[in-house]
């Protein structure tokens, strides 16, 4: 019960951060990136901006060294429960990427 609790409040934390740097511009794309680091068993979550005729921007939003994969899913529910940004995974296992499109737009 309380990792329930746990992951819900970080889906929450995630939500708000993103939430503060979302400014809804026109010609500009927002997406969520999230990163798996094998050697550290770790998960950082970045949030991409890229206004038309500029370069990206990744700004760094957490990071989760020693996370169950499951518990990640958890979190990446939360997050898509308040915004609908699509997520792109990167270095994540072909087992794993089966279970997270469900997650992705």
């Amino acid at each position: 019960m309380a990792d329930k609790a746990w992951n819900k409040k970080q889906g929450e934390l995630i939500a708000d951060k993103l939430g503060k740097l979302f400014k809804n511009i026109p010609r500009t794309k927002y997406w969520v990136r999230i990163n798996y680091f094998k050697p550290d068993n770790s998960y950082n979550i970045f949030f991409n901006v890229k206004k038309k005729g500029t370069y990206q921007r990744s700004i760094p939003v957490v990071s989760y060294p020693d996370l169950e994969f499951d518990r990640l899913i958890s979190i990446l529910k939360e997050v898509r429960r308040s915004y609908q940004f699509t997520f792109k995974y990167v270095n994540f296992d072909k087992e794993q990427i089966h279970k997270l499109p469900v997650l992705s737009i």
